[in-house]
């Protein structure tokens, strides 16, 4: 496995190719209503998956590239200014602009989510024995026993936060018996998941590529499918009244969301992005039943999506290059009276007896003083 530029850009440019695909997969109620959820999610995956390791494989092809990456690796090499042993060239100056504006990006988000964790510390657990008794019963296993409820007026939307000691925290109104039921199964499918390791994921793969805008769309398009991946999870723990009640509160929460929610920062919420479309998807996907009907077909395009991932891996392009003649021939481990030339209309064809072609030249000199004791030949017919 090795890590070239020349594999970064191909993973950028796949990374891009399944986030569109995504995308426009997921807009198309029919394709999720045909297909079910999982493809989209896997192909959202992919590209995360994709962008995070750009390797090639050991079954990648390596396609040479003549005229426009030669250029391209020309122009990256071209020397501006010199310091001593220091030469800035506009391929240094691209990597030095990428590595500090990653740097800078990852440390505002490092900022948030430490000051969001510190107020969560500060927080007191909410006193109400009643929402208690709504988590355990929205979570019969006891993944969340130990979980911190927290109610502040700074919230917007119920969200989840926390990888090992879960956090969850409900903005400060009344929520009855069957809205805390609905809430608590929400964030309960986010903890069961291990949802926030993926929105963490994609909101690296942004940082790490910051300078491409096309990658936006993958923090976006995760944490919707993240949140219609939660909403199936609940339609099969309620029955058609309580989804209906469910919906209420998402209702609820939207109209409490218009204002601007001060704890966004690595958490997962049931409403924090009131996108219509986005809400729209979400309500028509459990009024129209989508959740509970059986797709075959999903297995399919399962298997297409993972086909197409790996093909990802199987070509990258990158710049011709010749190198040394030293390094491809290697004369000082084997005996000079193994090799010879053929004179052609336009230089030497060099050899290896008895027809092992080894390359082209323009004149025997360019084996470094040995040429003189290699015969030449007029062709092959007479080296046999």
């Amino acid at each position: 496995m090795y890590l070239t530029v020349y594999s970064i850009a191909v993973a950028v440019f796949w990374a891009t190719v399944f986030t569109k695909l995504a995308a426009s997969f997921r807009k198309r109620i029919k394709d999720l209503r045909y297909f079910s959820l999982y493809p989209f999610m896997l192909v959202l995956f992919f590209s995360t998956l994709r962008i995070l390791f750009p390797l090639e494989l050991p079954y990648t092809y390596i396609v040479e590239s003549w005229k426009i990456l030669p250029w391209i690796q020309g122009f990256s090499r071209i020397q501006l200014v010199s310091f001593g042993f220091v030469t800035i060239t506009p391929g240094v100056l691209f990597l030095t602009v990428w590595i500090l504006g990653a740097a800078v990006v990852f440390c505002r988000h490092m900022q948030n989510y430490i000051r969001f964790h510190r107020l969560l510390h500060s927080l007191p657990a909410a006193s109400d024995s009643r929402l208690q008794r709504m988590l355990a019963e929205a979570d019969p296993q006891g993944k969340l026993a130990k979980a911190k409820v927290i109610v502040h007026e700074a919230v917007a939307s119920p969200a989840l936060s926390g990888f090992l000691r879960p956090v969850i925290i409900l903005p400060d109104m009344y929520f009855d018996d069957e809205e805390l039921l609905g809430i608590f199964l929400h964030e309960s499918a986010h903890f069961k998941s291990r949802h926030i390791f993926a929105k963490l994921a994609a909101e690296l793969a942004c940082i790490c590529f910051w300078w491409n805008p096309l990658l936006k769309e993958l923090p976006e398009e995760i944490s919707h499918a993240l949140e219609l991946h939660s909403d199936k999870a609940v339609c099969k723990k309620l029955d058609k009244k309580q989804q209906l009640k469910y919906l209420s509160v998402i209702l609820k929460v939207l109209r409490n969301a218009s204002r601007p929610d001060s704890l966004k920062a690595a958490s997962l919420s049931l409403a924090d992005r009131p996108d219509k479309r986005n809400m729209e998807q979400r309500f028509q996907m459990i009024l129209e039943d989508h959740y509970q009907k059986k797709h075959k077909p999903y297995c399919f395009a399962t298997l297409l999506a993972l086909l197409v991932f790996l093909l990802s891996y199987a070509v990258i392009p990158q710049p011709y290059s010749e190198p040394p003649l030293e390094e491809t021939v290697p004369l000082d481990s084997v005996p000079v009276s193994d090799y010879f030339f053929v004179e052609t209309e336009n230089g030497y064809d060099f050899y290896r007896y008895p027809d092992y072609y080894i390359d082209h030249l323009d004149h025997p000199s360019q084996i470094y003083g040995l040429w003189h004791t290699i015969k030449i030949y007029k062709n092959l017919e007479e080296v046999n």
